[in-house]
């Protein structure tokens, strides 16, 4: 994917949406971005490529132009007044310049040479092409729309490629198969998909999808608009069937899914299915209590993610070697994330979203979220995080924006490639019997102008992290910390390290010096018991430990407390879901010749009446 060279995408993303509070402006805007950058994004790929390919490979690898007067017919493309056809195998790109073009492509083959388009038409209405092999480009074929190549908050042009078809076509060994850019109401019908390192990708609305097979891309299916597209069963991945269901309710999905994609749905039962090489694996959008257990989702881009959809079940799922996110959450609040086992993905749980709230009230419990390439989870406010084995992630093992009124109780968090939890700003947080050992650092706390109060930090175990047990930023005041251990972190020199952030003075500057007041309320000790400090060198009580000016343990423990062993939790089922399931079946199977039977007496009385 083509990344900006002023932003990431989804710092770009994060950017826009946080500046917007308004729902329906949101995602108005949303979706004009997303269309911009998808649209630049496939523009540049095409055509960059394209003409570091002409200048590589000038006198190989031809340009075929054609107009809808047959303007750009030649002996390999001929025009009978209505349509081109092509009458051989060729080897080049192939651009539609008009409106109403038709191209047959007879059973031929349009070959690349691994970069540059196969077949492409940029704004177009009513554009066909058909019976055509497309092999070995960088886009086979494009459905494009041009914007410009430097950032923009709007796009500036209105068109789109509009009523155009794609059929009957086959589409192997390039980069990205079919790709369709802001596309309204266009027709993918009767497609082989195969061997490509992307199959279909699309971004627009009103499209129709029928019939086409997709079949060993590495991702086969990529959706980016979420709503608004017409995606029935008929079209299959490896020869399983890709369901997008909308506006349903009380449903269990069929076993043989290959991808899954609810909208506007609610009480929809998604369990128990293997799904690999799709963009989303499981998507949900504006969808409600739903559950979603026992799948297995491995090598696709994201595993699970959620748009907008409130009170769903994650529970009992395996999300393994996913390119992206195991789960991530935008704007979903109420979700329950539990017994999974998440592992070796780009990134564990993402629950920060688009805005710095987040998702709220989310409970992540239970889960082994393991050596993942990113954060272990990235949370929201008002969130539950307990009974985690949150182990060998290469960055954060726990990462917040915001942590207030959020509970950390009960995690292993070790060997993370960062800190073990991170956080910006806090208030009424608790942090509360984890063991938080071996990472990179303990705990970060704040930023430069960050506000942290109210947030009580208690019977940790801080041992052996390679740079400080606790690092804090900014404006903090009013926090306690009490029966932790500190044991030989930083080895062996200063374990906790308190930085004030800038305190603004009036209209005409700041004072950057220390702030007495931001660091005057915290306590570290609960008034009876304080902390213990491997480098504290006491032997009797009544001696305190200083850790910075108005931040002094006045109790310090002599020996170190001691800490439950926390056991590695189960990824299963519940077994009461899988029963709960059962009895269902059970109770219909059992109640069906009663069914019969009442329907029978009525037919017979109707009949007789």
């Amino acid at each position: 994917m083509f990344k900006s060279r002023f932003l990431d995408e989804n710092a770009l993303k994060a950017l826009l949406i946080g500046l917007l509070e308004e729902k329906v402006v949101k995602k108005l805007l949303l979706i004009i971005f997303l269309l911009s950058l998808f649209a630049s994004t496939i523009y540049l790929e095409g055509n960059l490529h394209k003409v570091n390919a002409s200048a590589i490979s000038q006198e190989t690898l031809k340009s075929y132009e054609l107009y809808n007067d047959g303007e750009g017919r030649t002996p390999s493309i001929s025009w009978d007044g209505t349509k081109f056809t092509l009458t051989e195998d060729i080897e080049g790109t192939i651009t539609l310049m008009s409106d109403g073009i038709i191209l047959d492509g007879a059973g031929f083959t349009v070959k690349g040479q691994g970069d540059s388009n196969g077949i492409v038409t940029y704004d177009k209405n009513t554009v066909t092409i058909k019976n055509v092999s497309v092999k070995n480009f960088k886009n086979g074929i494009l459905l494009g729309h041009y914007s410009p190549d430097a950032f923009m908050w709007y796009d500036p042009n209105p068109n789109r490629p509009t009523n155009c078809t794609i059929s009957n076509c086959h589409v192997s060994n390039n980069n990205n198969g079919i790709s369709i850019t802001g596309g309204i109401k266009c027709i993918i019908l009767g497609n082989q998909v195969s061997n490509n390192e992307k199959g279909i990708t699309f971004f627009g609305v009103e499209n129709f999808f029928r019939n086409n097979q997709m079949i060993n891309n590495r991702i086969n299916f990529e959706d980016i608009t979420y709503e608004k597209s017409d995606v029935d069963s008929s079209n299959t991945i490896n020869g399983k069937p890709i369901y997008y269901i909308v506006n349903k309710q009380n449903l269990t999905l069929p076993a043989d899914a290959s991808m899954v994609h609810l909208e506007g749905c609610s009480n929809i039962i998604v369990r128990n299915l293997v799904i690999k090489n799709a963009h989303y694996a499981i998507l949900l959008f504006n969808s409600s209590n739903c559950k979603l257990y026992g799948n297995t989702l491995t090598d696709n881009e994201i595993g699970i993610s959620l748009h907008d959809s409130n009170n769903n079940s994650i529970i009992g799922n395996k999300l393994l070697d996913n390119s992206k996110d195991a789960i991530e959450q935008f704007d979903s609040e109420n979700t329950i994330i539990t017994n999974n086992l998440i592992r070796d993905n780009g990134g564990g749980i993402d629950s920060s979203g688009y805005r710095a709230a987040g998702s709220r009230n989310v409970v992540i419990s239970s889960n082994q979220i393991i050596a993942n390439n990113g954060c272990g989870i990235q949370a929201g406010p008002e969130c539950t995080i307990a009974g985690n084995y949150i182990e060998r992630n290469g960055q954060h093992g726990i990462s917040f924006w915001d942590i207030s009124n959020s509970i950390i109780t009960k995690n292993n968090i070790t060997q993370n490639g960062e800190y073990g939890v991170s956080f910006q700003n806090a208030k009424n947080a608790s942090i509360v019997g984890n063991n938080i050992s071996k990472n990179k650092g303990g705990v970060e706390i704040g930023g430069v102008m960050s506000d942290i109060s109210g947030c009580t930090i208690a019977e940790n175990n801080f041992a052996q992290n390679t740079n400080l047990a606790i690092r804090i930023d900014g404006d903090f005041k009013d926090n306690r910390f009490y029966l932790n251990n500190f044991i030989g972190n930083n080895n062996g020199s200063v374990q906790v390290l308190i930085k004030p952030g800038i305190v603004w003075e009036d209209d005409e500057g700041y004072n950057p010096s220390f702030p007495q007041w931001a660091t005057r309320y915290n306590a570290w000790d609960n008034g009876s018991v304080g902390n213990f400090w491997s480098d504290n060198n006491l032997t009797a009580d009544g001696a305190v430990y200083k850790i910075a000016d108005c931040n002094i343990d006045q109790h310090p423990l002599l020996s170190p407390m001691k800490m439950n062993v926390l056991d590695l939790p189960s990824t299963k089922v519940p077994q009461e879901m899988e029963t709960a399931s059962l009895q269902n079946i059970f109770i219909f199977v059992t109640f069906l010749p009663v069914i019969a039977i009442v329907g029978l007496v009525i037919y017979k009385k109707s009949k007789k009446r």
